[in-house]
């Protein structure tokens, strides 16, 4: 039974998986899921589009209602029902299926806005389509040698089984059903065309779908056929199936697209070239077809048979296939010699054969049909004589149509049609030269007969007018006599001359197409294959040489146009240029036949240029010859063949700067003189187009130039070219500009030999800006004007004048110094400098200096003018718009505002300040300046920019070929400089256009400008619907740039003040909405729902490459210009993805606090307009947004935490969705709402958090490779971003589900993160070693180990990158080298960047700036600037004046970019490692606070472990005197850290203290908490007897192993002493505080032991660490009594209550105190002591006030008189305190006289300062328990001490009697606190009273 399961993305889900198989490079579980995926789809990919028919039975079960849909039964409505017989009937389908399409379509109907039935169409065709490239990716990926060898495996072998089997059903091979569904797709094709073009209501559906059906079975067969083609490509098909290929084709059309594919299929089954990368390879391939076809000769025979004699629907593939049937029979009669014999033709009849081929039309077929998509219009213009030629080579001559041009052909099967048709010519070339040479010289003889034919008949017509004349003369004599009538004699020569064959010339254009604009791909043809050596005997280079010979004007043409296409390139256009040198010494030079010994070649420069200027002489002698001389016109052979000549001269000096500058310099050319000369006479237009395109030429600066490596020298070469031709452009006059002729004589260039004269005029000195040109009048008159108004606007067509304006465009350079025009992401004011190419003195002695007449004649002739105009070929218009505004773009690129900017902000506005006029100067007479004024006064231009977007998204997406290259050029032209006026608008306006009306005075000419200059966004703001139309560019497809710079206009919009305005009214529904302008227009307007598909479809676009890394070299060299300040701003993306970027940053921009919701950025996201704070947002299923294609990029690799996860894949995106989600969760608007819907379907965070893997980077210690070879520090850094933001977010989603009290997603969160990582590493990687309960490593602590290796090694990278680049850069002899060497590649450090910066008198630090993030980073661009300001100053000093003091400076500069472009590197990297600690810290905090409850760890043992894990795991770290290159890494960094290094290790090891004590707190509560419990347990449970004391169990027990225990308390010891710790006083007292922690369960765990060998193993292990050799003990108590002594409030209280617990601890030991005996030798109890009555006294005075300011004198008195309490025990201590004066500064102290008279019954707790009562107790007790203790410690025979104790009494004698007074009136209330005060006092009392008695 036929199948009728369908699901939908099936097949899209299959080819996605192949393609990420395809790039992966190392074994993955991919490869198993691909296995079984592809078992799974294995009938349905062999079963093509077999798909089961109409059913009765199912058609009546259907229209019963109980349709089966996937097998299951349903009920259905009766809707359905007519939906599914309706889907059914159109789609031919069995009826289950159609129900079941029309089912999955239901929850895509509001996605896709369209009827079920009508979304179940497009998800049909959508999966045939992806079936299609997934069968097109397992054939090429099958035999792909790239792929990694298990996935070839899998796909060779499904392949196998796909080609090697047939289906019961049709009995057929696979080939066979590929062609077989082709004709099944082509009548259904017909019948949807018929159904289209019959009557209306016939259609079923919408037109739109049923023409979206015609496209896609359209689609279906051209993928078909490349389906045929990479079978024949990569594998091999049986006789039967190639005889079924060549039926195929010969009853082809060629109007169908599939014909070309299979065409191109069966050349390359045919191809037995044996040129190739690898000729051996090529060779063999060719011997193993010929062998084959040597075992099957019946095939070999039916298939001679097929080509030869059967016949074919078109004479040119017919004439193609039987040239390659030749090639590859003549191939195969010489390797065997019975290869001829099985056909039983001989190895001449093959070559007839051949020449047959030819002359049907096999050069036409291949150029005009299957290189169609090269014939550019550009091309066609330049070749039309050729292909007029072209047309006429058929076998009827009365043919001369042209074949159909498909465009649409991907670009990778464009190469393999070129090298198809490469490897077709090589074997021609090389096997039939014999056939063309003799095809060359009989066209040549039966030219020349026919020109001799031609000669007489016209001899003959002349005698026959002659007689003619004669007769009328004696008829009008003798009116009676008869004519007498002369038969031409020529007739059949002129009937011979229509049909000569020109195949030569067909040849020559085959070769010109082929290899046009294709940089060195023709080298072969000048005898380098290899690019450097010559090889004269390649029969490619012979042929070339054998062409030069040509006599025929024709051939010469076509063999000029050949040269032309193959001096394409660098090395191509060198190897002309030496040819046409015309030197005989050359191995390659052209034949010198039938040429005089005097006289060039005519393939030479010396014929083209002399030629030129014959013309020109000549054709001057007009203006002095009589009026009764006639010098004859140019004839229109010449004409055509001086084009050919020029466009070679274009292209040789387009590619090579050699051969630029050569011609341009050569005084016998002169050439660039000589073309302007031959301009002004009387020759064609397009003669004058071509003059002007190769001037144009000499002055291009293109990428071509800029390849090479000295692209800096041919730079400024190329712009000392350009300005010297915009000077014989401006004396050459051709656009008139002045009428003052004598000034213009007087500023004649050299070489210009002629001057236009025009009338005397008083030149206009005055500038108007933006009004249009003062000199219309002028204008109007003759030149290029003239021309276009009077010659080509009546021909309707412009060559001319598009060839002028390109012209002026390529004079106008971008400045290396500024930013590229294709940048959006510069800044066009801060990254922009004038052109070095504009000479802004032009005409300065005549005219108002500048090139603006020649902008303004662009703008008001060209541009303004181009929707009036009639063209001819309607498609001219968009190329007049393309080189328009290409033009007006270079003119604002160059428009440098930074200069007056800076002088503005310096307010350095001297009227005598000569370089303030003129940079004023060169600004309003900067053509630039003119356009941004037209556009922001709102004039013609504004408008005329508008209506070129009015073309639609829509033309710009269909639109192919030439028309819609020229479309798209000028849609994103227009779209950048609108962005480019947005950006820098309001800087002109308020500061320059200012600036200049103070300064107008300075010009020295009049200046007017117009009066309503406003910012462009007011301008749109009238022209809303232009809005609307710029954002649906957003959906453009044809041009990723189109789409960014969409985005980024529509970014600054809802920046704007004007559009981010909420004025306007939205009707939703019901409801009258108030929102902001921008959204309201987009939300209005007809298009919203496409804009807003527009945005998804770009974010879930692919990439071809997940992260297009920039190079090393090029990234150096941005740096050097100031383009590049670090990893923040490189170039490190595709097209693709920067869209993706850009459209995060908006929604992220527009989701501020700043902007009321809704924003743009809510409206795309998808939240509600009328309440975005509580309504929920959409279901994917209902509407799609912009939130949920992100959530599915997001989702990439789900439950793979490996390189399929988008943070690995690509890293910047992931870090900008995890930014927007974290902002989405935690704004006050959007939290709600977003974490509900988060909830709702998935436990979102938790995961990310699983699916994200726990490296970053490959360990370099485990690979053992250099950093650079690993990974790049780029990705790095936004991995550590994108983990910072996934890691916040997910600490505050666990801290809302646990106030939500969420306990199952909180727990399971919480246990993932403590959960095992699966994870051993060595060293630092595991978190214990020897343990059996604590090897495993938690995934909290694995995620910080990451960050660290991933910055360890980064940095590493870093240093060596640096070390390589100051090697390549600053190589140099000089001296200045030499005493650096030292520091030459230390890493860069803080004051680096002013290592050299001495030189040059420059503050570094001065460009130090503050990025987006908050990174601090030097400036390049302004440091760049400074520097060479210093430059300029030095040089003006005359201090440069040898060229080692250059030098000198030169590598100053150079030293001083380098370093501070990587010390940039290293701040952004170190920035986003602190970041990510940032986020992890976050997230650990908030596991071991809020969220530890949820945490079921194995019972209180295991909530033990994971708290002693996490603090031991942080410990070792801040450890670590170098905590990220500690443990290893760098036999590549052997330089210790630098000063800036340790003090940036030093604030993260701060930032992550507070969570260490955090750790060790929870540690110390899971001990109270366990001993609490016991406890408890006990006392509830086992009684004691009554009567009897029931001994309580230990406090606390551990099972934790004495080992770690100990461990981890030596690292904390270590921590405080690491130089970190001592530069940080924050760092010191969190690492006391966990020592608290940890000492206190120490001693507790010592105290609880059941076994004393436990106890002292705790205890005397702890001792024995501080009393190491390293005297960590001495040092610690040194360390904390003085922060105990000098410090800040609370860590004083810190500092002595780890004293007080040191001193608990060294208690246990017999011999003196440790800590008592070091405070005496270091005399820190003379300060403890002194400090109270001195320091303290008065604070503790002020704490005793009824509000007091701060208690925290009272909380350092507490925590000192505890540490002295503590030592007091003992004598030793009691001792030192009393001789320190102890007592004598407790007697002296004022605040134990300031007993406040309050009630001692009110509550400690009532407020959260203690009442005065209670502060003062807590001051007391302290004093008279130490003094109690001094008493009973001393003794009785120590005098000294009762003198002073009864001192003490006395002084507070009022105080105590005060008390006992309280505590034995009978009325008062006692409490506690009396009795305890009045008990101690008592005691003292009776102790000194008992002493006296």
């Amino acid at each position: 039974m036929a199948n009728t399961t369908w699901e939908p993305e099936r097949f899209a889900n299959l080819s996605k998986l192949l393609l990420d198989s395809l790039e992966l490079t190392d074994e993955s579980p991919v490869v198993d899921q691909l296995t079984k995926q592809l078992e799974m789809a294995k009938p349905d990919l062999a079963a093509l589009f077999e798909y089961p028919g109409k059913n009765a039975q199912h058609r009546d079960e259907l229209s019963k209602g109980t349709p089966s849909i996937n097998g299951e039964k349903f009920k259905v409505s009766e809707e359905f029902i007519v939906e599914a017989k309706k889907l059914s009937d159109f789609l031919e389908l069995d009826e289950d299926l159609a129900a079941t399409l029309v089912h999955k379509a239901i929850p895509y109907e509001k996605r896709f806005e369209l009827p079920p039935a009508e979304s179940a169409i497009v998800m049909f065709f959508s999966e045939r389509e992806a079936k299609l490239l997934s069968i097109i990716r397992l054939l090429t990926g099958g035999a792909n040698q790239t792929v990694d060898v298990s996935v070839r495996e899998v796909l060779g072998k499904f392949v196998h089984y796909l080609l090697s089997t047939t289906l019961t059903s049709s009995n057929k091979m696979f080939p066979e059903r590929v062609l077989a569904t082709m004709g099944e797709l082509k009548t259904k094709k017909d019948k949807v065309t018929a159904l289209l073009n019959g009557p209306s209501a016939d259609v079923p559906y919408s037109r739109d779908i049923v023409e979206f059906v015609q496209t896609k079975l359209g689609d279906e067969r051209k993928q078909l056929a490349m389906i045929i083609f990479w079978i024949i490509h990569d594998y091999q098909l049986n006789s039967k199936e190639t005889i079924s290929v060549v039926e195929w084709l010969r009853g082809s059309s060629v109007e169908d697209p599939a014909t070309l594919y299979m065409t191109v299929a069966l050349l390359t089954a045919m191809n037995t070239s044996t040129e190739g990368p690898s000729q051996v390879q090529a060779e063999e391939a060719a011997l193993n077809k010929i062998r084959n076809l040597e075992r099957d000769s019946q095939f070999l025979a039916k298939l001679n048979a097929e080509v030869i004699d059967k016949t074919w629907n078109d004479d040119g593939l017919k004439g193609l296939i039987w040239l390659q049937w030749a090639l590859l029979a003549t191939f195969g009669i010489k390797q065997s010699q019975g290869f001829g014999g099985l056909i039983g033709i001989r190895e001449d009849r093959f070559e007839g054969f051949a020449q047959q081929g030819i002359q049907m039309g096999a050069y036409r077929f291949a150029v005009d049909y299957l290189l169609g998509y090269r014939i550019t219009d550009h091309l066609e213009y330049d070749l039309s004589a050729e292909f007029l030629v072209l047309q006429r080579q058929t076998t009827t001559a009365t043919e001369t149509r042209r074949y159909p041009h498909f465009t649409d052909i991907p670009v990778d099967f464009q190469q393999h049609i070129e090298h198809t048709l490469e490897d077709t010519l090589s074997a021609l070339l090389s096997r039939m030269s014999g056939v063309y040479r003799q095809m060359r010289y009989v066209e040549e003889d039966a030219i020349v007969l026919a020109n001799e034919n031609e000669e007489r008949r016209a001899l003959l017509e002349d005698q026959r007018q002659q007689q003619q004349q004669r007769q009328l003369q004696q008829s009008s004599a003798y009116p009676y006599s008869r004519p007498i009538v002369i038969k031409p004699a020529v007739a059949a020569a002129a009937a011979a001359t229509e049909i000569l064959r020109r195949d030569t010339e067909a040849l020559f254009l085959f070769i010109t197409v082929l290899y046009a604009e294709r940089p060195d791909a023709g080298l072969r043809f000048w005898g380098r294959a290899d690019g450097s050596r010559v090889e004269l005997d390649d029969r490619m280079a012979v042929f070339l040489r054998w062409g030069s010979s040509c006599k025929d004007i024709g051939l010469v043409r076509g063999y000029y146009n050949m040269l032309s296409s193959l001096a394409c390139g660098a090395q191509a256009s060198v190897c002309a240029h030496e040819f046409l040198g015309a030197s005989e010494n050359k191995l390659m030079s052209p034949s010198r036949a039938h040429v005089a010994s005097n006289q060039a070649p005519r393939c030479s420069w010396q014929a083209l240029f002399g030629a030129l200027s014959h013309y020109a002489s000549s054709m001057r002698q007009k203006d002095s010859a009589d009026a009764s001389q006639k010098t004859p016109d140019l004839p229109d052979g010449e004409a055509a063949l001086l084009r050919s000549l020029l466009r070679l001269c274009r292209t040789t000096v387009r590619y090579s700067i050699v051969a630029r500058m050569s011609l341009y310099e050569n005084a016998e050319y002169n050439a660039v003189v000589t073309m302007f000369d031959f301009l002004g006479c009387a020759i064609p237009v397009s003669l004058k187009a071509s003059l002007l395109d190769t001037i144009a030429a000499f002055g291009e600066l293109g990428p071509e130039i800029l390849g090479g490596g000295e692209a800096d020298n041919a730079r400024q070469l190329v712009d000392e070219m350009a300005r010297r031709i915009w000077a014989i452009l401006e004396q050459s006059q051709t656009l008139p500009t002045t009428n003052d002729v004598d000034a213009l004589r007087q500023a004649r260039p050299f070489g210009m030999e002629r001057v236009p004269l025009l009338p005397d005029r008083t030149p206009q000195r005055g500038i108007s800006i933006g009004r249009g040109s003062g000199n219309r009048q002028l204008l109007s008159r003759g030149g290029i004007v003239y021309e276009l108004e009077e010659v080509e606007a009546a021909a309707e067509t412009y060559p001319e004048m598009r060839a002028f304006v390109r012209l002026i465009s390529s004079l106008i350079h971008v400045s290396n110094s500024a930013a590229a025009l294709s940048n959006l992401d510069r800044d066009p004011i801060l990254y922009s400098a004038p052109s070095p190419s504009i000479p802004m003195d032009l005409g300065e002695s005549y005219r108002t200096p500048g090139i603006t007449p020649y902008l303004v004649f662009v703008l008001e002739s060209v541009m303004l003018k181009a929707e009036q105009r009639s063209y001819q070929y309607s498609t001219e218009k968009w190329s007049v718009y393309a080189v328009s505004l290409d033009a007006i773009e270079r003119s604002l690129g160059t428009l440098d505002l930074s200069g007056l900017v800076a002088e503005a902000g310096e307010q350095r506005l001297s009227r005598t300040d000569s370089g303030l006029a003129n940079s004023l100067r060169a600004l309003v007479t900067h053509p630039g300046f003119e356009i941004v004024i037209r556009i922001l006064c709102g004039s013609k231009l504004l408008d005329a920019l508008l209506n070129i977007l009015n073309v639609g998204v829509d033309e710009v997406n269909m639109s192919t070929g030439d028309v819609g290259e020229c479309i798209n050029q000028s849609v994103l032209c227009t779209l950048r400089i609108l962005l480019r006026i947005l950006r820098i608008q309001e800087t002109l306006l308020r500061t320059v256009i200012p600036l200049l009306l103070e300064s107008s005075d300075m010009l020295g000419f009049p200046l007017t400008l117009p009066r309503s200059l406003t910012t462009l966004e007011q301008l749109l703001l009238s022209r809303r619907q232009s809005v609307v139309q710029i954002v649906t560019y957003v959906s453009c497809t044809s041009s990723a740039d189109i789409c960014l710079a969409t985005i980024k206009i529509l970014h600054i919009l809802s920046d704007s003040a004007v559009f981010n305005g909420i004025d306007d009214r939205v009707a939703r529904g019901a409801d009258m909405l108030t929102v902001n302008r921008l959204v309201g227009m987009i939300d209005r307007s007809e298009e919203s729902v496409r804009i807003v598909h527009g945005f998804i479809n770009c974010l879930g676009v692919e990439d071809d490459d997940s992260v297009a890394e920039s190079r090393e070299v090029a990234l150096i060299s941005e740096a050097a210009k100031g383009f590049t300040s670090g990893l923040e701003d490189q170039q490190s993306t595709g097209p693709a993805q920067s869209i993706r970027l850009a459209i995060i940053d908006l929604l992220l921009a527009n989701l501020t606090p700043t902007k009321p919701a809704p924003t743009i950025a809510h409206y795309l996201l998808g939240f509600s307009l009328t309440r975005p704070a509580s309504d929920d947002l959409p279901d994917p299923s209902q509407r799609a947004t912009c939130l949920h294609t992100i959530l599915d990029l997001l989702r990439e690799g789900h439950g793979e935490a490996g390189p399929s996860s988008l943070i690995a894949k690509r890293p910047r995106l992931a870090e900008r969705c995890y930014h927007l989600m974290y902002h989405l969760c935690s704004d006050a608007v959007t939290g709600d709402v977003t974490t509900r819907f988060l909830r709702g379907r998935e436990n979102f965070f938790y995961s990310q958090l699983s699916s994200t893997p726990m490296a970053i980077v490959p360990d370099l210690r485990v690979l053992g490779e250099e950093p650079q070879s690993v990974h790049s520090p780029i990705r790095v850094y936004a991995q550590l971003h994108g983990r910072s933001w996934l890691w916040r977010s997910s600490a505050l989603e666990l801290h809302t589900l646990v106030l939500q009290d969420a306990r199952s997603r909180a727990k399971l969160i919480g246990e993932w993160l403590v959960g095992d990582a699966e994870q051993t590493e060595d060293g630092d990687g595991s978190v214990f070693s020897g343990g059996s309960i604590l090897d495993s490593r938690m995934r909290i602590l694995a995620m910080f180990d990451s960050l660290r290796q991933a910055y360890r090694d980064s940095s590493s990278a870093l240093q060596r990158q640096q070390r390589v680049a100051e090697l390549e850069y600053l190589r140099s002899d000089d001296s200045m080298m030499d005493e650096d060497d030292d520091e030459g590649a230390a890493p860069f450090g803080r004051g680096k960047a002013s290592l050299g910066a001495e030189l040059l008198n420059v503050d570094v630090n001065s460009c130090i700036v503050t990025n987006e993030r908050g990174c601090a980073v030097y400036d390049l661009h302004a440091l760049v600037a400074l520097l060479r300001q210093a430059e300029q100053a030095l040089d003006q000093g005359g201090q440069l004046g040898s060229a080692g003091a250059r030098q000198r400076v030169f590598l100053a500069i150079r030293r001083v970019v380098i370093r501070s472009y990587f010390g940039n590197q290293e701040r952004e990297l170190h920035y986003a490692y602190a970041s990510a600690l940032r986020g992890w810290k976050e997230l650990a905090e908030i596991l071991v606070t809020s969220a530890w409850n949820k945490i079921d760890s194995h019972g209180r043992a295991g909530c033990e472990r994971t708290a002693f894990q996490l603090l031991r795991g942080l410990v070792r770290v801040l450890s670590e005197n170098d905590p990220v290159f500690a443990g290893g890494a760098s036999k590549w960094c052997m330089e210790p850290p630098t000063a800036e290094q340790e003090f940036r290790h030093a604030e993260l090891l701060t930032a992550l203290a507070p969570t260490l004590t955090l750790f060790a707190e929870r540690l110390s509560q899971e001990w109270t908490r366990a001993g609490v419990l016991t406890r408890a347990s006990l006392a509830m449970n086992k009684p004691g007897a009554a009567g009897q004391a029931r001994v309580m169990p230990p406090a606390l027990d551990t099972q934790l192993p004495v080992e770690p225990l100990l461990d981890t308390w030596r690292m904390l010891v270590c921590a405080a002493l690491t130089p970190a710790a001592a530069a940080s006083l924050l760092l010191r007292g969190n690492v006391y505080a966990a020592m608290l922690h940890v000492l206190g369960g120490i001693r507790k765990l010592g105290e609880s032991s059941s076994s004393a060998g436990q106890k002292s193993r705790l205890v005397s292990g702890a001792l024995d660490i501080l009393a190491d050799s390293a005297a960590l003990g001495d040092r610690l108590l040194e360390a904390a009594s003085a922060d105990a002594a000098d410090s800040s409030d609370a860590w004083k209280t810190v500092a002595f209550s780890l004293l007080n617990a040191l001193a608990s601890l060294f208690a246990v030991e017999s011999r003196p105190n440790r800590v008592v005996m070091l405070l005496a030798r270091k005399n820190f109890f003379a300060s403890f002591v002194g400090s109270i009555l001195h320091r303290e006294d008065h604070a503790i005075q002020a704490a005793l006030q009824p509000d007091p300011a701060s208690l925290n004198a009272l909380y350092i008195y507490e925590a000192k008189m505890s540490f002295f309490l503590r030592i007091a025990q003992r004598s030793d201590g009691a001792e030192r305190l009393l001789e320190n004066g102890i007592i004598d500064v407790l007697a002296d102290c004022a605040f134990l006289d300031l007993r406040p008279q309050s009630d001692h019954g009110a509550s400690f707790a009532d407020a959260f300062i203690p009442i005065r009562a209670e502060r003062f107790h807590l001051l007391l007790m302290p004093a008279l328990n130490l003094m109690l203790a001094l008493v009973a410690r001393i003794g009785r025979d120590n005098l000294t001490l009762w003198m002073k104790a009864a001192r003490f009494v006395s002084q507070h004698h009022a105080v105590l009697e005060a008390i006992l007074k309280e505590a034995a009136a009978p009325a008062h209330l006692l409490s506690i606190a009396l009795l305890t005060e009045a008990k101690a006092v008592t005691s003292l009392v009776f102790f000194i009273a008992r002493q006296r008695a």
